[in-house]
């Protein structure tokens, strides 16, 4: 009986994309700039929260394509990018490195590789007969996701993007209820560091000379 040949692996295509903004949304929010003859205060919060915009949508789930670069640093501004309008949470960064007089096995595929979950993944399971059990929670079991590795054999960064979101990223709703974008903390952060209290922080926050 003639043996059956094991089909080759599938081999997925990464297309370049050599403009990230192409796919990756542009940010929620945009500062507005100051007008002429304007009193605001010159470390106000001038930012404003974009909403009622189109998520993104593919042909396929995932979506396959790979960026400019080769490094860790530029994977990782990839990924600032895509947090312009989504707080990803990491579930995974490995590396992977070959030790000192260790025979080699099977090839190494990537460099690293990056995973980041959608921050609504998950489900909530509040304990009974808590203050907690009653609290609202972001969590409705989202399964968007996307993974960024350095492919060793192309040596570019390749990406597999789950963009599918069970829930609307441009809605009120999901404004409320999600964390404030990064640009906002580190905005808050930078008046920590000047040194100001938060009375006068939160007198900033409601400048209405916008």
């Amino acid at each position: 009986m003639a043996k059956r040949l094991a089909k080759p692996p599938l081999r997925h295509t990464y297309p370049l994309v050599s403009d990230i903004y192409e796919v990756v949304p542009l940010p929620f929010t945009e500062e507005v700039a100051v007008t002429s003859g304007s009193l605001v205060d010159p470390n106000s919060l001038r930012l404003v929260h974009k909403l009622g915009g189109t998520p993104p949508s593919f042909s396929t789930s995932p979506y396959r394509f790979s960026i400019p670069g080769t490094t860790l640093s530029e994977a990782q501004a990839f990924v600032v990018a895509m947090e312009g309008n989504v707080r990803w949470k990491i579930r995974k960064a490995q590396h992977n490195t070959m030790p000192l007089g260790q025979k080699p096995g099977r090839p190494l595929n990537f460099h690293f590789k990056l995973e980041y979950l959608c921050p609504c993944s998950g489900t909530h399971h509040p304990r009974v007969n808590t203050r907690k059990c009653h609290m609202k929670t972001i969590k409705c079991d989202c399964k968007a996701r996307f993974i960024i590795i350095h492919h060793i054999e192309s040596n570019t960064l390749r990406v597999d993007w789950y963009w599918d979101h069970n829930h609307n990223i441009y809605s009120h709703e999901d404004m409320l209820r999600t964390r404030s974008p990064k640009v906002v903390d580190h905005w808050l952060t930078r008046q920590v560091i000047l040194g100001m209290g938060w009375k006068a922080i939160y007198r900033l926050l409601n400048s209405q000379t916008l």
